[in-house]
This record gives C-alpha cells, structure tokens and sequence, in this order.
C-alpha cells in the first residue's frame, strides 16, 4: 500500500517507525495491545481524502491494511492523559501522538490486583488488561515493531545482536570442547584394557590393604580407652595459660601504639608551644616598651590574677580572654573616632585654620587624628566657640519659634482635616443602611501621642508671643507637657521615627462601628470579624477602601452638593463576591456619593446589581478558543426596575427566613 501511495505522490509512514517505547518493562504489553495498529499508516491531512480513495479502489488487495484519520489530529493532540501508558512512549510526530493519545490515553499503568480492579481502563506491564468491565490477558506479538525505525531501537535490536552473538560464539567453544573430550575419553577407553590375571593381583591388593586398615582402627580405640586424663588437663591449662598470654600480649600492644601517638603528639605540642613561647617573649618586648605600658600597675593586676587563679594556664586563659576583648573594644573606638573625626573634619574643616592637616578614613594613623582632635578642643576653646555660642542658641530660639508656628499649626490643621474627613464619610453612610445597620467611621487618640495631642491643641499662632521655647525649662515643669515635650524630643532625636512626627495619622487609632436604625451601638469591625459571615467581614472593608481612595484623590463635596477633586477611579476584581444584592447596592452607592469612579469585574449573577448601578455593563463569554463581547448600557428606568427587583428579591428572603425560624 505504501507503494501504491508512494505512485500517487503521498508519502506514507509507518505508525511503528514515528513511535519509541522508551521503558522496555511495557514494551511487550503496549505492542500486544496495539496488535496490527503498529503497521497503520500515517499521511498529510491534506491527502487523507485521496489516501482513502486509494485504499477503497483497491480494497481486496489491500486485506488486512490500515490508514489512521489524521484529519482528528487537532481534537486529540492533547487530550491525552499523561499518567496513562502514554508516559511510557516517545513520538516525534503530532499525527501518531494523537492517535495514541485516542488509542493509549484512558489506559493508566499498573501493578497490583487491586489496582487493575480499581482504575476503569489499566495494564499491567505483564500482559493482563482491564477494558469496558472486562479483564483479559494482552496477546504478544513475536516481532517487536514499535521504535523500529528510532535510534533507541536500533540501539536495542544491536545490543540483542550482540548478545546472540556472544552466546554463539559461547556455544561454539562449548561444541570443540565436547568434541576434545570425546576424542580423549575414546583415547582413554583404548588404552585402559586390562587382563584378567592383573585384575586378580589387584584384587587380592585391596583385601590386604582393607585387613591393614582394620588393625590400625583397632589400635586407635585401643589407644583412645587409654586413660590420659592427666595429660588432657595439662594440654587445656597449657591451652588456656596460652590464651593469656595473647590476650595480655595484644593489650601491651595496644598501648604501647597508645603512648607512642601520646609521645608524637607531646612533641607536637612541645614544638607549637616554643613557638608560641618565642612569640610572647616578643610581644612581651614590644608591650614593655610601649610608652604606655605601667609596670607597677602590670605587676598589681598580675598578683591579684594569681591569688585568684589555680594555675598559670588559667591566668594565661583569664589574660588572653580580656586581651581579646580589650583588642575588640579598641577596635570599635578606634572605628568610630575615625568615623566621627573624619565626618567632623569633611563638615568643618577650614584651609585658613588647619590647611596642614590632611585626614582619610582609612589610611591617617590614629595619632593624626589626636593631633586633629586636640587642635580643633583648643581652637575651639580659645578662639571660635565663645563666639558661636550667642548665636547657636539665637538659632535655637528661631528653630523652635519656626517649628511651633509652622509644625504645629500644621499638624493641628491636618488633625482638623482628619475630623471634617470623618463627618463627610460618616454622613454619606448615615444615608446608606446596610440591612438595618450603619457603619460609621470612629477615630480615637493612639496612646503614644495622645498628650503630644494635647499640647498640640493648646498651641496656636496667636499665643506664641506669651509663651517661652518650645523646650524652655520653665514650660517643662508642667507636668502636663513636660510628657509630651520629652517624647517629642525622642522622636526629633531618633531617625527610625522622625517620620512618626509628621505623619498625622500616627496620632490616631481608627475604628468601624456599626449601628442599628436608632444609632445605638450594637458592634464594632474588629468584634464583628471574629464572628460575622464572609459578607459581614467584606462590607466594613470594601467602605474603607472606599474611604482611603476619597481620602487619596482629594475629593470633597462643595456646596451645591457636587464632589470635586483628584483622579478618583476605584477598580476591584470578584468585586462584592460574598456579599447579598441589597448589600451590594448600597455599597455602590456609598462609593458614588462620595465621588468615585468604579469599574469592577464581577460574576455572571451579579449582572443584574451591576447593571442597576453602572453606566457600562461588558459581559465577556469565552468557549474554546472563542472570545465573545457584549456592550450594555442601562438607562434611568431599567436601573430603577432592577433596583427595586434586588430590593424584593432581598424582601421575599427575609420573610422566607423569619418564616422558617
């Protein structure tokens, strides 16, 4: 048949030469279960059709062929199962993968009884089949064909080539063998005849030789109901003694290999220790004669180590431990005068004053950097600081005049702005009940900065004429400020939290409360999220995020009840998920009262919510590969319908639900 397409112009290949049976344990039950299908051929979409005609035309001389609909490709490409026998199989080409994903992909591998009767279509690597309810044995093939055409195969029919091979080659030494013994056992029958008076002689040889052996047995038990008990006990002392003497001889052994590595490892010792000694001895001379080095005092702290110690290792220990540490705290000091120093000199160095001093970081000796220090004290001393000082504590005056007069009237007005804030979004919640409940914003004093709020609300521009600094110490004896002017002196100070200052909402903790229809407090979020539904969890926070956003954009609401301001888009995706229609309605409506932009994507049942309180609905379908969109734009009457459709729906369950309780 393949000649035949071949005539007509159409390549065809065989199934089993596209496909690699990649794990040899399944490659006998994978062929036997594709049976004939290996030789099913494989042609180009494109000329299954003719392919068809062909094999029709010449359907009786073509008995027993088979042609694979690669027109089905596509459907099946992928829709194998890659934990079926599929996982056992190589495919370079997409026709023949999904012909066995079609044919192999439903079939999981096995290997147990109770597998095979679990799974609804299995193989066992040993032939057994589960199919349609039914469990049979795999019929085998003698000629493995899948992979026959792949480098795995070939590897495999010459490996199994070889090993003939070698097994023939075996079998032909085992045959010459043979033969040289046979020809040596015929050699040996030939020169082996003997007469019949010889075999008497040898007879007569073997009785005397039997009669020689009986009288030696009749000696030994002779010999063994002799009593030697004596000289048994001595043989088994002497046994015994020599066993001693091994086990005693083998101990000695031991520990002279003990002392000996004892031996080696003392002169080890002793080598590292004079070393060490010879390196002490230096830097005990070094240390004598550095300037700075007091014998009396060394000689006092030594004595009292002694009286304290046990012996000289632990008063070398004692040393070694506090040289290391005094070592360590040099270190720092001298890092941090280096720092210091040099971040000193960088600011105020003066070429006029000090032009002959040059410092780096890193590479001036420490003693440049005394010489530098000790300059510096008595320029400073004698010359600059008298100077400096009147008008360091003008600047000091005019730096807490500027604060107090900018800092706090800003912040004041930011804590103002905060209140107003809260007012508006609570007033646009009064007009939106959530099910009978109102949730209104509620903001509290944080601990930390409630007497810096204090003090901040006592200050104000016009009476700072009448009061000293902000850090004056007659201000500071009030006990009612001096809290709060030292813990702004610890945040002023303090880089980590300088931020906390000006940030005004540090000064502040935020809450939710919600309120039944007569503005009793029945809860607050933080109660609520610990025993509340996932829609009684989502409301507060989809009102907060609402309430950040307006905050963000700026948006405020002018007289004539317009809300003017900034960017003012709020976008949610699984927008209002847990939450019921009425709910959902209100909740957009808060955001459109205070002015924001929603563009939420939501599921197929909120479509009727959405569409009652959006401008634009967008429905996207997907099937397949197909993307479908359909443009909506809701007019005044139909939201209306669908709002008041949400509002009965909401109804009709609540009464359903107080009948049924």
């Amino acid at each position: 048949m393949i000649a035949l397409l071949k005539q007509s112009g159409i390549q065809a290949t065989p199934l089993s030469h596209l496909a690699e049976v990649t794990d040899l344990k399944w490659q006998d039950a994978i062929e036997g279960y594709l049976g004939q299908q290996r030789e099913a051929l494989i042609v180009d979409p494109d000329d299954a059709e003719q392919a068809i005609k062909i094999f029709r035309t010449h359907r009786k001389q073509l008995m027993g062929c088979r042609v694979i609909d690669t027109s089905q490709t596509r459907l099946w490409l992928s829709r194998g199962d890659r934990h079926s026998v599929l996982q056992y199989i190589h495919c370079n080409d997409d026709h023949a993968q999904a012909y066995l994903n079609r044919r192999l992909g439903s079939i999981k591998p096995v290997e147990t009884e109770r597998q095979l009767l679990r799974e609804e279509s299995a193989m066992t690597s040993d032939g057994m089949l589960k199919l349609a309810g039914t469990i049979s044995t795999i019929r085998s093939v003698p000629h493995m064909m899948v992979g026959i055409n792949t480098d795995g195969m070939r590897q495999q029919r010459e490996g199994q080539l070889n090993t003939l091979t070698h097994e023939l080659m075996q079998h032909l030494k085992n045959d010459q063998r043979l033969e040289q013994a046979d020809q040596l056992l015929g050699r040996l029958l030939a020169n082996n005849q003997f007469e019949e008076g010889s075999l008497s002689n040898s007879q007569s040889i073997l009785v005397k030789a039997a009669e020689e052996i009986a009288q030696i047995d009749v000696e030994i038990m002779s010999l063994q109901q002799r009593d030697d008990t004596a000289i048994q006990e001595k043989i088994d002392s002497l046994k015994e003694r020599l066993s001693k003497v091994e086990l005693e001889q083998k101990k000695l052994d031991r520990e002279r290999q003990l002392i000996s590595e004892q031996y080696g490892s003392l002169n080890t010792q002793k080598s590292q220790l004079g070393s060490a000694l010879s390196a002490l001895d230096e830097e005990r001379s070094r240390l004598t004669s550095h300037p700075f080095y007091n014998a009396e005092y060394s000689s006092e702290r030594y004595a009292l180590l002694e009286s304290s110690m046990v012996n000289g290792g632990a008063i070398y220990k004692e040393a070694m431990s506090r040289s290391e540490k005094a070592n360590e705290k040099a270190r720092s000091f001298d890092q941090k005068v280096r720092k210091e120093v040099a971040d000193y000199y960088a600011r105020f160095h003066q070429a006029d004053l000090d032009d002959d001093i040059q410092l780096d970081y890193l590479e001036s000796k420490f003693e440049e950097f005394e010489q530098y220090v000790n300059h510096q004290i008595t320029v400073l001393s004698e010359t600059e600081l008298a100077k400096y000082a009147k008008r360091a504590e003008l600047a000091r005056r005019e730096a807490e005049e500027t604060f107090r007069s900018d800092y706090v009237s800003k912040l004041k007005d930011s804590l103002d702005q905060v209140a107003h804030i809260i007012r508006e979004l609570n007033g646009s919640l009064k007009r939106r009940p959530f099910n009978q409940e109102v949730y209104q914003f509620r903001y509290y004093p944080n601990g930390d900065m409630k007497d810096i709020l204090n003090l901040v609300e006592e200050f104000s521009k016009q009476d700072q004429a009448n009061v000293g600094g902000l850090f004056d110490p007659a201000l500071t004896q009030d006990g009612g400020h001096i809290v709060a002017i030292t813990a702004i002196q610890e945040l002023i100070t303090n880089d980590d939290k300088q931020q906390d200052l000006a940030d005004y909402r540090k000064f502040y903790n935020f809450e939710v409360d919600i309120l039944d229809a007569d503005g009793n407090k029945k809860t607050t979020l933080s109660q609520r999220i610990q025993t509340g539904s996932g829609g009684e969890h989502q409301i507060p926070f989809y009102l907060a995020i609402a309430a950040a956003l307006s905050t963000t954009y700026r948006l405020q609401e002018t007289l004539e009840g317009k809300v003017e301001g900034g960017f003012s888009l709020a976008m949610f995706d699984e927008a209002f998920n847990k939450i019921d229609m009425a709910k959902t309605s209100t909740c957009m409506g808060f955001m459109k009262d205070i002015g924001l932009q929603v563009i939420a994507a939501a599921p197929d049942d909120k479509r009727a919510v959405m569409a009652a309180n959006m401008e634009t609905i967008i429905s996207v379908w997907r099937e397949g590969g197909a993307v479908s969109i359909d443009v909506a734009y809701p007019q005044i009457k139909g939201k209306e319908l669908l709002a008041g459709d949400s509002v009965n729906a909401e109804e009709n369950v609540s009464n359903i639900d107080t009948t049924e309780e």
